[in-house]
């Protein structure tokens, strides 16, 4: 075969694989919206990354709660609900993480959410905010820590002044 004919084979191949790249870009996001997202694909992982460091056991800012189910629907000070299956409009988290004018009542520290994920929490509310979730191993608070099957990570430690008392990282422990 002439070197020309191959090129022109190979930039043709080329092609159909980047034209069935973009239609296959092109169909998932239609296929995301049409579904309703899962909490624990979808919600959990931005909830982690981004609310649980203040919203925990050990640290109830704004006494709310978001790794328990039951009291992340129920919220905190406000005594608004913060979640209202089915109607994201009159849920309060809906109202703490959206943007005005460029700024978010939350999260307080870090970056505000993106409009993907706000959208993704907002549409998991109006189809119903449903706990897909699985209970997965023990649940840890401050009463009750992690049992340690070996040595933990250290990565922090001080003493005192006098050197009778020594302050590690943990989960809390006392």
């Amino acid at each position: 075969m002439p070197f020309g004919l191959i090129s022109q084979l190979r930039l043709t191949a080329i092609g159909f694989l980047l034209l069935s790249c973009d239609l296959a870009q092109a169909t998932s996001p239609n296929e995301t919206l049409a579904s309703p997202p899962s909490f624990s694909r979808d919600v959990l992982p931005i909830l982690r990354a981004n609310c649980f460091g203040c919203h925990q056991d050990a640290k109830k800012r704004g006494g709310y709660l978001m790794t328990d189910f039951q009291a992340m629907q129920s919220g905190g000070e406000s005594d608004a609900p913060a979640i209202v299956p089915g109607n994201s409009a009159d849920s309060y988290l809906i109202k703490e993480i959206v943007l005005v004018d460029g700024k978010a009542e939350m999260p307080k520290k870090g970056k505000p959410l993106s409009e993907v994920e706000i959208d993704i929490i907002r549409r998991w509310i109006d189809a119903g905010a449903v706990n897909d979730a699985q209970a997965v191993g023990p649940r840890f608070t401050s009463a009750k820590p992690p049992v340690y099957v070996q040595p933990p990570t250290i990565t922090s430690i001080d003493f005192s002044k006098d050197g009778k008392q020594v302050a590690v990282t943990g989960f809390h422990e006392t």
